[in-house]
């Protein structure tokens, strides 16, 4: 299903494989070029679903335990390098924003601690990131820093917080054609729109694959990030092709973005 994945690399032995069965249902592979591939198996509904996940560093194993609620929690031994030095850390796979809308618990950072006490402006105990520019999500505003000597300061006072590694979520379609139905004999000679349907989600952009990206949204309600469900509408930017088209997605914010369906919008001409 995704060959282009398994070129020239291979699963690790040992403990490189794992499979989450609970909540989602994901297969996780670790390979032997430090990515981690995993695939959402669900076959009730026919999705076999491969994609390949990149951090600040390389994965080396990873484990699957249940914890007491029945759920399964997926471990990974992570090597990074930290201030001129390669660490292992051990971390697990935080869950994803379900059961709450709480922005402010959205926990989206790699190799990350979260604070939750008296609203405070200086973190410490962060000298497991030391030296490096750190991503912050303060009361659920986005932040940015850089650890030094254990500690990172805000520039606002804040009493949920969550620090550790940026990363950049990139979602590529497959070829895509006008989502238009003929009329009259006329039909979609070319895509010159798309539409995406998104779920709790804060910002997003998006583009023509291996053209510019621009803003489809940003969910703010009185400058505040707000989570937001629905469709957007935006013009790729590029005129496609009447044999198909691409689309790039791509979000670098430590924020949640789902996207439930992408729809192709087709300029009607004379057939």
């Amino acid at each position: 299903y995704a060959q282009h994945l398994f070129e020239n690399r291979r699963i690790v032995e040992g403990h490189g494989f794992c499979y989450q069965r609970e909540p989602d249902s994901i297969i996780w592979a670790v390979m032997d070029d430090g990515a981690l591939l995993s695939c959402t198996y669900l076959p009730e509904q026919k999705v076999v679903c491969w994609s390949r996940h990149d951090t600040a560093g390389r994965f080396e194993s990873t484990n699957c335990l249940a914890d007491a609620n029945g759920e399964d929690r997926v471990y990974f031994v992570v090597a990074r390098e930290i201030n001129g030095r390669i660490v292992r850390f051990l971390e697990v796979m935080k869950e994803p924003l379900v059961p709450t809308d709480d922005l402010a618990e959205a926990f989206y950072v790699d190799c990350g601690l979260t604070y939750r006490g008296p609203e405070t402006t200086a973190l410490l105990g962060l000298e497991h990131l030391e030296g490096r520019d750190v991503s912050v999500l303060a009361d659920g505003f986005r932040r940015s820093a850089r650890v030094k000597d254990g500690r990172i300061e805000l520039a606002h006072p804040a009493s949920v917080v969550h620090v550790g590694l940026g990363y950049a979520c990139e979602l590529d379609t497959l070829d895509m054609q006008p989502n238009q139905q003929p009329v009259k004999n006329r039909s979609a000679r070319a895509i010159v729109g798309a539409e995406a349907h998104f779920y709790k989600s804060i910002e997003c952009k998006a583009g023509p694959t291996g053209g510019k990206a621009y803003e489809v949204f940003r969910s703010e309600r009185d400058g505040t990030p707000t989570l937001f469900s629905g469709k957007k509408r935006f013009n790729p930017a590029t005129p496609s092709e009447p044999d198909g088209y691409r689309l790039h997605f791509e979000m670098d914010a430590p924020y949640p973005l789902s996207i439930l369906a992408v729809s192709a919008l087709g300029d009607v001409g004379a057939s």
